[in-house]
């Protein structure tokens, strides 16, 4: 936590607050406990043009090794189909974080048509994450990307 007179700045959200708290009120990071900034990695999964089966591994590599070298927040590209309709892969992507959101494997994603300033879980994941506010495709309302949350 990099300190400012009586306020922290949290190194791992950005958000300042109150050196008299102790904790950071919006990720709960303490300064002894998180030295490094929070972690926000663009990943293409849809680069290679992989199967449906080769989309999903990748996809689950990426929030392990998310997962052990601490990034927080992902953001997948995994195109959206040439049909207009929205692709396999698309779909297969997005069933496979719902299904990572309920077993707790990640803790929040949100589809890119969804990712906007006047989204309420897009506000939330700013508000922990003011890094997000400047991401590329914020109010895009792009539907080949999806932005994930990591344990």
């Amino acid at each position: 936590m990099k300190q400012n007179k009586n306020i922290f700045i949290c190194e791992r959200c950005g958000n300042p607050y109150p050196v008299k708290l102790g904790i950071c009120p919006y990720c709960q990071a303490t300064p002894k406990l998180k030295k490094h900034a929070v972690k926000i990695k663009t990943e293409n999964i849809e680069k290679n043009l992989p199967t449906v089966e080769e989309a999903l591994k990748l996809l689950s590599s990426m929030i392990s090794a998310a997962k052990t070298n601490g990034t927080k927040v992902l953001k997948i590209i995994h195109g959206y189909g040439s049909s207009g309709k929205g692709g396999k892969i698309k779909i297969a992507i997005q069933k496979s974080l719902n299904k990572k959101l309920r077993n707790g494997t990640i803790v929040e994603w949100i589809p890119g048509e969804n990712f906007t300033t006047i989204n309420e879980k897009t506000k939330k994941l700013i508000n922990k994450y003011p890094k997000l506010k400047k991401d590329s495709d914020i109010n895009n309302k792009n539907q080949g990307i999806s932005i994930v949350i990591v344990n």
